[in-house]
């Protein structure tokens, strides 16, 4: 049975091609990461500075019921408002939680992708030198061979 040959060069050259994309995407994909850590960072630090202003008006309206009669209208206003305060206070600590969960991920995923990084540079950097050794430095060799062959010798001139 004749086995047929396995074309090494494509190999070799998948090896190199898929090495340096895998050194893209370890350099690539942190700066996704770190934009999403930092929007959720700006969102959370909106959340608490609502919260902040929402508790400001809240006691304004404090002060200004106590100033005035007690009414049923008032008292509903005011409770609407601490409703909302301990809502929006509710969803920035959801926030602030999320954040620190999103930065003690993005730290691993740095380390995960500067490996993946290294890895797609060792694993290009290997199959580019298997393809000069193994293939091109032999194809290289063949044609300077033929080159020789065919081109005829100089002659000679006098002077």
């Amino acid at each position: 049975m004749d086995v047929p040959n396995f074309p090494t060069d494509n190999l070799y050259k998948f090896m190199a091609i898929f090495g340096l994309v895998l050194f893209i995407f370890g350099l690539a994909y942190p700066l996704k990461v770190i934009e999403a850590d930092e929007q959720l960072g700006f969102q959370a630090q909106l959340a608490v500075d609502q919260v902040t202003v929402q508790l400001r008006d809240l006691g304004d309206s404090i002060d200004f019921a106590k100033q005035r009669p007690k009414s049923d209208a008032a008292t509903q206003e005011l409770q609407q408002k601490l409703a909302d305060v301990a809502l929006a206070n509710a969803k920035s600590g959801n926030l602030i939680e999320a954040k620190k969960r999103s930065r003690q991920w993005a730290k691993i995923y740095l380390a995960g992708c500067a490996l993946i990084a290294i890895a797609g540079c060792a694993l290009s950097g290997l199959g580019f030198w298997l393809w000069y050794h193994r293939v091109q430095r032999h194809l290289d060799a063949e044609l300077a061979k033929n080159a020789k062959l065919a081109t005829p010798p100089k002659k000679k001139t006098a002077k």
